[in-house]
């Protein structure tokens, strides 16, 4: 997973120094000791991944970074006293207590030279810190073993029951069996969970997105917290007229939460983690059901846990086909409903609405007033097995850095015409054929003394200019000129 960071400190050695000090928390302590890559303001640094505290040797460092940059880490364990880094950049106010207990911290030491600046290397000094890293060492439920689990439900049993970060709910007030039969399930499926737990998030929020990445639901039954995920199911029970008590409550859920196309939220993972939103149908130009509609009716959703596009593709198709089949929700009063469970799917046969239909169960409540004691009112809505076979694969963003694949075409047939002198020198100008590129925002224009090893930017040039002066050039000098589009 990628994560992001906070600066409790920077400092700047000496006051005036060339040394950038800065101390970055990623995390809680606990997690695997594997980071993968570190990248500064989205470039990628390392060589080989870090497993280990203490400082980073040179040679794990890009040769780009190494005469520029030290870095130590530390993964949350505890220690007698402070990283060595922070104690000789920090400043004087850091001391031996600062040391980093119970956090994942990486302490960064940039130095600025000629030779950085002029190549533009770690020079912008708000620079952003991402961590690609394994996650917290939790118990996976499918086998009961310690490790940086990816398994869903085995991620909301730690968010409910850590006493540290999580709720701190005591585990007696859990169904074990109900999770660890999920947690295999999605085992089975593949269905993984990835993300981060963001302090500002609530434990609402965090579990809602875990759910998200295998169709989970919570619920409550006999006291306890039980987990599902929602799959195709056969019909446990059959309610009509001879077990329904009173009136039924019959509604539609109208055209406020109707769409005929799901906009998916995703994180590519190949796109340096990036946010992203692929759409289904992938051919909303052919769709039957957009076409009868007469527009589109986009509905966004957030699966930014998941980083497989077959799992959501499972899950968009999912919600998208939920839409089609409609969704009537059903309310009765009945005493035959004891074992039932929320998501339990169930049939309802009612001659006078003419229904017929399986349903499942979105919420159960037991009755405790003294005129309908043991009397339970079921709500349930419609559902059926086709929504499970979404087969839409999607269209997909291409893997990789915009940097590597987007290329912006060059100007042509550069000409080079001399204008005279004036006392400081000559006067050239240079003019080309612009760039056909759509994406074109501009021009650089470079200059050098021929045989030279680097070039000289004379200035940018905006789209429509296709011309550029120099001035003050030596005239007794041969000179070499380029111009590069933007």
């Amino acid at each position: 997973m990628m994560c992001g960071s906070i600066i409790p400190w920077w400092n700047i050695k000496d006051d005036n120094s060339q040394y950038l000090f800065t101390e970055h928390l990623i995390a809680m302590g606990g997690t695997e000791k594997y980071i993968e890559q570190l990248y500064i303001d989205d470039e990628p640094i390392l060589n080989v991944p870090i497993t280990a505290d203490g400082k980073v040797e040179n040679w794990m460092i890009k040769s780009k970074y190494q005469p520029y940059l030290q870095l130590e880490v530390r993964f949350g364990g505890t220690y007698s006293g402070s990283k060595s880094l922070p104690l000789q950049y920090g400043g004087s106010r850091w001391n031996n207590n600062f040391k980093g207990n119970g956090v994942v911290s990486i302490s960064c030491v940039i130095k600025k030279t000629q030779e950085s600046l002029e190549d533009s290397i770690l020079i912008n000094d708000n620079y952003v810190l991402k961590t690609e890293m394994k996650g917290l060492i939790i118990r996976d439920l499918a086998d009961l073993s310690m490790k940086c689990s990816s398994n869903p439900p085995s991620q909301i049993y730690e968010v409910l029951t850590n006493t540290i970060w999580g709720m701190g709910l005591d585990p007696a007030l859990i169904d074990l069996d109900s999770f660890r039969t999920t947690a295999q399930y999605c085992k089975d499926m593949g269905y993984y969970s990835n993300g981060n737990m963001s302090y500002n998030d609530t434990y609402k929020q965090t579990i809602e997105a875990i759910m998200q990445s295998f169709g989970g639901y919570l619920y409550i039954h006999a006291g306890k917290i039980h987990c599902g995920a929602e799959r195709k199911s056969l019909s446990v029970y059959t309610f009509n007229e001879t077990n329904i008590i009173g009136d039924v409550k019959i509604t539609s859920s109208g055209l406020s939460e109707y769409c005929n196309v799901i906009d998916a939220k995703y994180t590519a993972v190949g796109n340096n983690y990036g946010e992203d939103v692929v759409r289904f149908p992938s051919d909303i130009t052919n769709n039957a059901v957009i076409a009868t509609d007469g527009r589109v009716i986009a509905k966004s959703l957030d699966f930014g846990w998941i980083y497989s596009k077959e799992q959501l593709a499972t899950f968009a198709n999912r919600e998208l086909l939920k839409m089609r089949y409609g969704t009537n929700t059903v309310t009765f009063t009945t005493s035959e409903a004891w074992d039932l469970k929320v998501f339990d799917c169930i049939t309802i046969v009612l001659d006078e609405p003419n229904i017929n239909d399986k349903y499942r169960i979105v919420s159960k409540e037991i009755s405790t007033s003294q005129d309908s004691l043991g009397l339970i009112t079921i709500t349930a809505a419609t559902t059926n097995d086709g929504i499970y076979d979404g087969k839409d694969p999607g269209v997909w963003t291409p893997d990789g850095s915009i940097l590597n694949v987007l290329g912006v075409k060059p100007p042509s047939n550069l000409q080079i015409n001399r204008l005279g002198n004036i006392t400081s020198g000559n006067v050239v100008e240079m003019s080309w054929t612009a760039s056909p590129d759509p994406y074109l925002r501009g021009y650089y224009v470079y200059y050098r003394k021929t045989g030279a090893t680097n070039w000289t930017m004379a200035g940018q040039v905006p789209v429509g200019q296709t011309t550029y002066q120099l001035y003050s050039l030596d005239a007794n000098q041969t000179m070499d000129f380029r111009c590069r589009s933007l």
